[in-house]
């Protein structure tokens, strides 16, 4: 028996019916979609939220400095061509106040980064990424 898009076969609907399944079906591939995009994007301000308290230890432990110094770490753009599109500061708060420039995007820096960032230099730094 041949099946024409508007007679349903034995038990089962018109093609018509299954067109409107596959629209359900894409609304649930939309909503799964935002869902997956919503949880990545909590994903990384959780990530971002910990590498922040990471690069702060990890500056603290290479520094020598106690949890009572202020470290503060923030992710900037750049509109200057000849710097990084995002780079990581890190700023210490003894006197005077110290700060590290890494040529990446917090969720990408690492204990090494910022190892060598203190090691290079006692402050005012920058570091640029390999390319």
């Amino acid at each position: 028996m041949a099946i024409t898009p508007n007679e349903p076969s034995a038990g089962e609907g018109s093609f018509n019916e299954f067109s409107s399944s596959e629209h359900l079906a894409s609304e649930l591939t939309a909503d799964t979609l935002a869902f997956l995009q919503e949880r990545s994007r909590s994903r990384r301000t959780a990530d971002v939220s910990e590498n922040v308290r990471l690069i702060a230890q990890w500056t603290r432990d290479g520094l020598g400095l106690g949890d009572e110094t202020h470290v503060s770490v923030t992710e900037l753009q750049c509109a200057d061509p000849s710097c990084p599109v995002r780079e990581t500061v890190i700023a210490v708060f003894t006197t005077p106040v110290r700060h590290w420039k890494i040529g990446k995007s917090i969720v990408y820096v690492r204990k090494y980064d910022v190892a060598m960032a203190l090691e290079r230099t006692s402050g005012d730094a920058v570091i640029r990424p390999h390319r």
